[in-house]
């Protein structure tokens, strides 16, 4: 799965690209895309671990080329893995596919907005998923510095006092 991966990535660098465009609801299945942690032996789960990163930052790729092409249905699954990526706070979930997150789901916000849609709800209810997602991120953001200045202060008190 790791190699087929890669080869995808270097296939999205070039004009061949499009080509992927009539698989993009296989690749939005997760099952598919990492498959599943149902695994009994550990290193299957490793290895589905750590292939992960790669599958998300894969897809990534891919959403950003064909964006302008996907339907609503299609941009829905996408804010709602992206914003799931974004909140993952696993030891194998990198900071930089956060990161990564954060940019595809901005870069998603133009194509919503532009959708044309019957229902304009459908394109103000994905507005507001994104949206609830970055504020929740900030949200937990901020409990986290809160908490690390308050170790910080803690430590430095009793590095005083002991002295």
């Amino acid at each position: 799965r790791k190699e087929l991966l890669v080869a995808t990535r270097h296939i999205l660098a070039t004009d061949f690209r499009r080509g992927f465009f009539r698989h993009v609801d296989a690749l939005l299945d997760e099952r598919i895309l990492v498959g599943t942690a149902r695994h009994s032996s550990t290193s299957c789960s490793l290895e589905q671990a750590s292939l992960r990163p790669l599958g998300y930052s894969t897809l990534a790729d891919l959403v950003h080329h064909v964006r302008k092409e996907l339907t609503p249905a299609q941009l829905s699954r996408v804010v709602r893995i992206f914003s799931r990526v974004l909140h993952d706070v696993s030891m194998n979930m990198p900071l930089s596919m956060q990161v990564t997150a954060v940019r595809l789901l901005l870069h998603l916000v133009e194509q919503i907005v532009t959708n044309k849609d019957p229902n304009p709800q459908v394109g103000r209810d994905l507005l507001v998923r994104i949206l609830n997602a970055i504020i929740q991120k900030f949200v937990t953001v901020e409990q986290r510095v809160d908490g690390l200045l308050e170790a910080v202060e803690k430590e430095s008190r009793e590095s005083r006092e002991t002295k």
